[in-house]
């Protein structure tokens, strides 16, 4: 099977075997930008999941050059799931490709992004590019019920729910939490400090509230601090080690903690930050009890080890994530304020579990029948039946 990915983010493993950054000197790459691993997280556990023999792949970006365009037809393309569905995000230009394509086009995990849930007016060019890959697929796999109903007033009906890729990456069908060491327990923390526009509602409540978390976090034996492509961040941790005592009083101050000194040993002692999936995993396997977080895929990285993770949301995105798999979430303006032995305790993963083995059949019944190969076990005896959505409120 030829798959042709759209949007990857990321680079193939030999082997088909997964996805990797390839960035040989950290110092350079990340003086010049960030990313967002997070992309490298969804792209990988895709990979895992399809039994695929070819893979090629084109970024949004390229994508409307014809030259750019594969030599020959897939069997299949895909779209790498991701937060596609903003008002500022045109994707028209991508139509001709779509046209092109002869085989099936198929979303995995398109997701609906607004600091609070609305109806959205997208782009023309994007209605027409979400319309064509209705039209190209047997279903479009969303994110939750908003993300459906974002569709929904564009037309789009053949939807199923089925969360994102990453919360599978392990493709086992059940996912089982330990229980969460309130007190005692080490504590791994993530923090986003571009939160604006679209992704919250205040962006000075979210400044506010990750200052204090970062402070208290810091106060706590045993913590550690993950950073997820923050460019500042990643200079830090895996740039030149003669810059590392000037780059930790600028991240100390963006954080507009300089004067802290527990922060200050967090960030330049215990402060991780991979370009590698399978060492991400090993640090928190090997250093974590318990996730606390605003970035998404972090707290699936922990949750994929068995550690128990608590999201912070503060958009439609986290939130979405956080309700399909009845996660004990934490609202961004409460984060701030809340004693942390307070936000652990009493925190259940019961019904995140059974949520997990739910959508994972929908998951697996969702890629048989568009048609796509995997390595996810024993065929489903019955698949759900599709899900629409109402319009946006």
């Amino acid at each position: 099977m030829h798959v042709f990915v759209l949007n990857a983010g990321a680079s193939v493993r030999t082997g088909l075997a997964g996805a990797e950054l390839r960035i040989p000197d950290p110092e350079a790459f990340f003086g010049a930008r960030g990313i967002n691993t997070g992309d490298l997280l969804v792209y990988d556990a895709t990979l895992r999941h399809l039994a695929a023999t070819k893979v090629t792949q084109l970024g949004f970006a390229a994508a409307g050059e014809r030259k750019h365009w594969p030599k020959e037809q897939p069997d299949i393309t895909i779209i790498r799931g991701s937060n596609y569905l903003m008002e500022g995000l045109e994707f028209g230009h991508v139509v001709p490709l779509l046209r092109h394509l002869t085989g099936p086009v198929v979303a995995l995990g398109v997701g609906a992004q607004a600091a609070s849930y609305r109806r959205l007016s997208l782009p023309e060019g994007s209605v027409a590019f979400w319309r064509l890959v209705a039209e190209k697929s047997a279903s479009l796999g969303v994110r939750g019920e908003y993300s459906a109903e974002v569709l929904a007033a564009l037309g789009i009906h053949n939807t199923r729910i089925i969360g994102c890729p990453s919360f599978y990456r392990s493709g086992a069908p059940t996912r089982p939490i330990r229980p969460v060491q309130a007190r005692a327990g080490r504590l791994g923390l993530t923090l986003n400090r571009h939160l604006q526009g679209e992704y919250t509602p205040s962006q000075g409540l979210s400044q506010i509230a990750q200052r204090r978390l970062l402070a208290e976090v810091a106060r706590r034996p045993g913590s550690r601090l993950y950073a997820q492509g923050e460019r500042e961040e990643m200079l830090l941790a895996l740039g030149a080690p003669t810059r590392r005592a000037e780059r930790l009083r600028e991240v100390l101050g963006l954080h507009g903690l300089a004067d802290d000194p527990r922060v200050a040993q967090l960030l330049g002692r215990h402060m991780a930050a991979h370009i590698d999936i399978e060492s991400w995993a090993e640090d928190l396997a090997a250093h974590v009890d318990v996730v606390l977080g605003l970035r998404l895929h972090g707290n699936v990285m922990a949750l994929q080890q068995g550690i128990p993770a608590i999201p912070i949301v503060y958009d439609t995105r986290t939130r979405e994530m956080a309700d399909l798999f009845e996660l004990p979430a934490i609202e961004m303006q409460l984060a701030g304020a809340m004693d942390l032995d307070v936000m652990l305790e009493g925190a259940d993963f019961a019904s995140f579990e059974a949520a997990y083995a739910r959508n994972f059949t929908i998951y697996r019944a969702f890629l048989e029948e568009n048609g796509l190969a995997h390595r996810l076990g024993a065929e489903v005896a019955r698949q759900p039946a599709l899900t629409g959505g109402g319009e946006t409120a």
